[in-house]
């Protein structure tokens, strides 16, 4: 470790698979060019693990969970001296202001990859909650990155933050590792499929794909839902009462789900709110078309996409068949170059901007 670098932390509660995971092991893996960088964790054990660089520090507060890990990360954080720390998701953002009452020296930016008010009837009591808590503490953090300028309008709309506070910085992707990854060989046992691949939750809006596929014309196609979540048994079960319930696939989840992506028909993405919807540039990048609501994430990312089909609602079962369809058919270019603007590098040259604006 260098003398008189910055010493910046991210608050990443866990390291399983989801979309908040990847992309700030990206963050961290490029910001030790600049940084000394640590990571915080609940847990370290988690099947992003083996992909962060030796030269991030892990500190793992065994034996917590986020919302028990208040008086743990006060220790970490008055110990370390942190410059600048980066919170997660909404609940690790809400931990890290608290604490912040008690580590003033620190510098804290809060990132929101979320829309609270789309969420709120699938949430009940915890957007109440969430909303709430936000209102009071978002205007503590010193930043407040936006991953879209959706949820830019949410936090100055909704959560009534000065608009000098917040900044809007992409999620991304690193296109050259996404299309490496990509070519990997793995054993896939099945051919002509369309895939879904996330979180499994109830905003994720799952068992309108269900329905949708059984409308499907095209009776040698079938569905691979790759991803894991509270409503996997759940999905199972819709699963098995389905016309073509043989031909839907639960994989799980990947640490590397590319290959499937890169072979499949199209991608499906039937969420009820996206803030950003990476997963749907990952396919573009791999020349997989995707079929989508029109969640504001979608809309403001791949509206303009030739292979992006956005159909106009949220629960017509017949329009989604039929653009699943068209998409299956969708022959053309390879749209890597149309994903640039949302590049890893972009991201963390403006994320370390930011943080530099901070400790001058």
């Amino acid at each position: 470790m260098q003398k008189n670098r910055v010493k910046i932390a991210f608050f990443l509660p866990y390291l399983e698979v989801g979309g908040i995971e990847k992309l700030y092991v990206s963050y961290v893996n490029h910001l030790v060019a600049y940084f000394d960088v640590f990571l915080i964790t609940c847990c370290a054990d988690g099947a992003y693990r083996e992909m962060i660089s030796n030269k991030v520090n892990i500190l793992e507060m065994k034996g917590t969970r986020i919302r028990t890990s208040l008086f743990k990360l006060i220790s970490v954080l008055k110990r370390e001296k942190f410059d600048v720390v980066v919170g997660s998701n909404i609940l690790a953002n809400i931990v890290m202001l608290i604490a912040s009452f008690f580590v003033r020296d620190t510098k804290y930016i809060v990132t929101q990859h979320s829309y609270i008010n789309n969420e709120s009837k699938h949430m009940g009591f915890y957007a109440r909650f969430f909303l709430f808590y936000m209102k009071i503490l978002y205007p503590k953090a010193d930043k407040v990155i936006a991953v879209s300028k959706g949820i830019q309008d949410f936090l100055l709309k909704d959560v009534h933050l000065q608009k000098q506070k917040v900044h809007v910085i992409y999620n991304s992707i690193d296109i050259q590792d996404t299309l490496e990854k990509s070519t990997l060989k793995m054993e896939i046992k099945f051919e002509n499929y369309i895939m879904y691949l996330g979180r499994m939750t109830n905003v994720k809006n799952i068992p309108f794909l269900l329905k949708a596929f059984d409308k499907v014309a095209d009776e040698n196609l079938s569905l691979c839902l790759v991803g894991d979540g509270p409503c996997a048994n759940e999905l199972r079960s819709i699963a098995g009462t389905c016309r073509k319930s043989n031909k839907i696939i639960f994989l799980g989840a990947k640490s590397n789900p590319m290959p499937y992506l890169k072979k499949a028909k199209c991608l499906v993405l039937p969420s009820l709110s996206e803030s950003f919807g990476i997963v749907l540039l990952e396919a573009i990048c791999l020349n997989t078309p995707v079929v989508t609501t029109p969640t504001e994430g979608a809309l403001e990312v791949v509206s303009r996409c030739p292979s992006a089909f956005i159909i106009n609602s949220f629960d017509n079962i017949t329009e989604l068949a039929r653009n699943i369809e068209n998409a299956v058919k969708h022959k053309g270019d390879k749209f890597d170059t149309y994903v640039r603007r949302f590049s890893t590098e972009k991201s963390v040259q403006e994320l370390k901007q930011l943080i530099d604006s901070l400790i001058k």
